[in-house]
């Protein structure tokens, strides 16, 4: 089993291209803070870097963190404080999975799959 300390997120220089059309919200089934999730990682996406140890890894604000906002993430961070394992999903931009599984107090074992 390898050791490592290093864990960094960080978001990196913005998008100046967009690939997509903004999102909309036509059908109305979207509450406005959903709506404006959507919107602002849209308007405001960048890549974001996330690196364990000395694996390295690019997503991005939209469509990746967007949809793991959507798909409770502080739901699934409580989960984890609370002993329990969990996954994160990255599906459209790399299709990894972390698994995030608590090892004592102040470890937590991470596996890229």
């Amino acid at each position: 089993m390898n050791n490592y300390i290093n864990f960094t997120i960080q978001l990196e220089k913005p998008n100046c291209e967009q690939y997509a059309d903004a999102p909309d919200d036509s059908l109305g089934e979207l509450s406005h803070f959903e709506l404006g999730l959507k919107l602002f990682c849209f308007e405001c996406d960048r890549p974001v870097s996330i690196e364990i140890g000395e694996e390295k890894l690019k997503v991005f604000l939209d469509p990746d963190i967007c949809m793991l906002l959507e798909d409770e993430l502080p739901k699934k961070i409580s989960e984890l404080s609370q002993g329990k394992p969990i996954k994160i999903e990255f599906i459209e931009s790399v299709c990894l999975t972390l698994e995030l599984q608590p090892l004592t107090n102040d470890k937590i074992s991470c596996n890229f799959k």
